[in-house]
Formats: C-alpha cells, structure tokens, sequence
C-alpha cells in the first residue's frame, strides 16, 4: 500500500474549512462529533 500524501486539491477547501472550525471550537471545547452532526444536518 502507498503512503498518504495529502489532500488532493479538489477536496482542499473542505478540509480547510472542517480544520478551521475544529481550531476555532477548540477553545469551547465543543467535540468534533457534534460539529459534524451540525454540519451533516445543515
């Protein structure tokens, strides 16, 4: 198996935005699980 070599670029800015708002809501200390129920119910 090939080692992981990043993103590809057609998905970058939605991984941007998900690490974003992790590092925002870090301090909160809301859970990645919730962020992720709010972002699959919008």
């Amino acid at each position: 198996m090939t080692r992981f070599k990043g993103v590809a670029t057609s998905y970058q800015p939605n991984y941007l935005g998900w690490f974003r708002a992790l590092d925002r809501n870090a301090k909160t200390g809301a859970k990645p699980a919730s962020l992720l129920a709010l972002a699959v119910a919008a």
